[in-house]
C-alpha cells in the first residue's frame, strides 16, 4: 500500500502539548517534593491557566486537526470507530474523548486552585475573597483532582505504548515533528488545514494572556471586586 507524509499537528498545538507536560511536572515537583520551592507552584499554575485558555481558543481558530469540531467524540463517531476502525488523521474519537476529559479536568483544577490555600505559603489568587471553610474545601478538591490528572496521564502513556507495541503506530513522533505517514487512500478524506495562521496565533496568545492576567493580577481583582465597607468601631462607653 502506497503511503505519504502529511502535516498533522501545527506548531502551536505541539508547543501547547509539551509546555503542558513541563508545567504539570513542575507543579507536581513543587507541591510534592523538596526539589523546587513551593512558590514555583504558583507560576506553574499561571502557566497551566494560560495554556488551557490558549488551547480552548485554538480549538476554534487553529488548524483543522486542532479544532474541536474535527475530533469531538460524538456517539456516532465513537460507534463508527469501534465497528470499522478509524482512517482519518488527527485524533481518533477515543483520543478526542481523552482530550476533552483532560481539558475539563484541567479546568476544574484551575478553578479550585484559584480558591485554594495551604494556610502557610501557598494561596490562590482569589482565596482572600472567600471564607476559610470554602477555601479549605477547594484545597481538598484541588488535591484530589491532581491525583485524577496523574491517573489520566498514566492512561495516556499506556495508550501510546499500546499503539506503538501492538499496532505499530508511533503516536509520539507526530507530536514532535508534526508529520505523520498515512496511506494514499486517506488523502481524499483529509481536512483542509487553514494556512497563514499567524494573525490567529497572535490573537489567541494575546487573548489568553489578557484573561490570565485578569485571573491572577491583584490590580484586575481590585477593578472587578469591591470589598464591603468596613464596619465602624463603636465608640467606647465611659
Amino acid at each position: 500500500m502506497h503511503a505519504t507524509s502529511v502535516k498533522v499537528w501545527d506548531l502551536p498545538l505541539r508547543l501547547f502539548h509539551w509546555l503542558l507536560v513541563v508545567s504539570v511536572a513542575v507543579a507536581y515537583c513543587s507541591a510534592k517534593t523538596d526539589w523546587l520551592s513551593t512558590d514555583v507552584h504558583w507560576y506553574a499554575g499561571i502557566s497551566m491557566t494560560f495554556l488551557w485558555l490558549f488551547r480552548v481558543i485554538w480549538g476554534f481558530v487553529g488548524s483543522a486537526t486542532a479544532r474541536f469540531r474535527q475530533f469531538f467524540p460524538t456517539p456516532s463517531r465513537l460507534l463508527h470507530s469501534m465497528r470499522h476502525g478509524w482512517q482519518e488523521i488527527g485524533h481518533t474519537p477515543t483520543g478526542g474523548l481523552s482530550v476533552i476529559a483532560l481539558l475539563l479536568l484541567l479546568a476544574a483544577m484551575i478553578v479550585t486552585g484559584l480558591f485554594a490555600s495551604d494556610d502557610i505559603s501557598l494561596q490562590g489568587p482569589i482565596a482572600r475573597y472567600v471564607d476559610e471553610a470554602f477555601s479549605d474545601q477547594m484545597s481538598a478538591w484541588h488535591a484530589w483532582l491532581f491525583k485524577g490528572l496523574l491517573g489520566l496521564i498514566g492512561l495516556h502513556i499506556a495508550a501510546i505504548a499500546y499503539y506503538l507495541i501492538y499496532k505499530k503506530n508511533n503516536l509520539l513522533q507526530p507530536m514532535i515533528t508534526g508529520v505523520k505517514t498515512v496511506s494514499l487512500s486517506v488523502l481524499v478524506r483529509l481536512p483542509h488545514a487553514k494556512q497563514h495562521l499567524g494573525w490567529r496565533l497572535l490573537g489567541s496568545v494575546l487573548l489568553a494572556s489578557v484573561l490570565t492576567w485578569a485571573i491572577f493580577s491583584p490590580t484586575a481583582h481590585h477593578f472587578f471586586y469591591q470589598p464591603p465597607p468596613a464596619t465602624p468601631t463603636p465608640a467606647a462607653a465611659w
